[in-house]
Order: structure tokens, then C-alpha cells, then sequence
């Protein structure tokens, strides 16, 4: 009745949000908190996609449990994931609406109406194959991170001559090798002529230094 609860480690809250989802029926809603686990591992994929996909509607608030703020008890590393839906048999949620992360009550409670970011469900798997929710510092970096998203992977190949060619594919196509050897593959190199001077940078200072003196 859980799936993939054998993918990873066998954790409770893998059950427990198979359970909540499946006791409430079409038309019901739930609010629940759940550890990170959730938000991003392997083993709740098929569990995020299910609620994404038979979810009327759904809102999911990040919280990152710097100095207790949330859970005085657990250790302050945690980040939990506030999930609140509402079930709607053969229904896809059009809107996944998505807050945070947020290191504070402060920050929490000024941003909850300001900050949520309205994606839709379809471009929000088209980020990762597996449902994933990323933590983003700020609204602002989700656009950023949606631009990003919309050009092609470095990982994509050129189809062949027989398949249409899909917008925006690179004509070109990356395959790792090995580290560039400066001896090895020194024809690769092109030759430059040294003037004696180099850009040096200590700590949080930049200097130009020619002969050990510094300009």
C-alpha cells in the first residue's frame, strides 16, 4: 500500500504520508508537516507526483529549523516542508503555490502572504524527473531559475536526421573525457606571452603584484 517505501531508507514519514493521503477522500483537504525527506528524496517521488496529480489544489510552505525556531527539540539542521492540499480525483492541480525556505519567524511571517510564488504544475516537473522541491533563497530566483530552466539540458543529444529537430537543441553534443593535461594535451593550448604580472587574490583582498610589490 506504500510505495516505493523500499527505495532508501525504510523511514516512517514515507508511510505516514502514503496514510494521510490515502484516508482522506475525493473532496477532502489536510494540512501536514513533513521532514525534507519528503520535499526532495527518491523514495517520495511517486508520493509528490501522486499529489500533484490528484490534487485540486496545493500549497507547500519550506521552513529551515535554524535555532529551533520551528522545533525546539530537533536539531536546528532540519528543513520541513508544511503541506496543505486538497483532493480531487481525475483533477491535476493547475497551480502549485510554493513559499520559502525561510530561516525564521520574522522572515516567515512578514513573507507569507508577500512571497508565494505561484508555478504552474507542468513547469514544475519539467524541472527534475522526480518531483523535486528546490530551496530557493528568495521569490526573485525562481524566475531565474525558470529562464535557466527553459534552455536545453548539456546532457540533451542532437536527434537524428529522421526526428524532427525540437527547438533551441545545441548542434553539438558533450561527452566527458578527462581533465585538460597541460602536457598532454598541450596542443590544445594556445601559447600566450607572460608580461610578469598576475592577478592575486588573499582572503578578501585584490591585488595586481609585478616583482613582489604590490600596485
Amino acid at each position: 500500500p506504500f510505495p516505493c517505501l523500499d527505495t532508501g531508507d525504510p523511514d516512517l514519514y514515507k508511510a505516514f504520508s502514503w496514510r494521510f493521503w490515502h484516508l482522506i477522500r475525493d473532496g477532502g483537504a489536510m494540512g501536514i508537516v513533513l521532514p525534507s525527506g519528503a520535499l526532495n528524496n527518491k523514495g517520495s517521488a511517486s508520493w509528490r507526483k501522486d499529489i500533484l496529480f490528484g490534487s485540486g489544489f496545493i500549497d507547500v510552505t519550506i521552513l529551515e529549523n535554524s535555532r529551533g525556531w520551528v522545533f525546539k527539540d530537533i536539531d536546528s539542521r532540519v528543513i520541513v516542508g508544511l503541506f496543505a492540499l486538497f483532493k480531487e480525483n481525475n483533477s491535476i492541480a493547475k497551480v502549485l503555490y510554493l513559499r520559502g525556505s525561510y530561516r525564521d519567524y520574522r522572515s516567515y511571517s512578514s513573507g507569507l502572504y508577500r512571497d508565494t510564488i505561484s508555478i504552474s504544475v507542468e513547469e514544475f516537473m519539467s524541472w527534475t524527473s522526480e518531483a523535486i522541491f528546490l530551496l530557493f533563497p528568495r521569490p526573485e530566483a525562481v524566475d531565474i531559475f525558470s529562464k535557466m530552466s527553459s534552455h536545453p539540458r548539456i546532457r540533451d543529444r542532437q536527434p537524428s536526421p529522421a526526428q524532427p529537430q525540437p527547438p533551441m537543441l545545441p548542434q553539438w553534443r558533450t561527452r566527458p573525457v578527462a581533465e585538460l593535461h597541460a602536457t598532454q594535451d598541450r596542443e590544445y593550448l594556445l601559447p600566450i606571452e607572460w608580461s610578469g604580472e598576475f592577478d592575486h587574490i588573499e582572503r578578501s583582498t585584490l591585488r595586481t603584484t609585478d616583482s613582489g610589490s604590490q600596485q
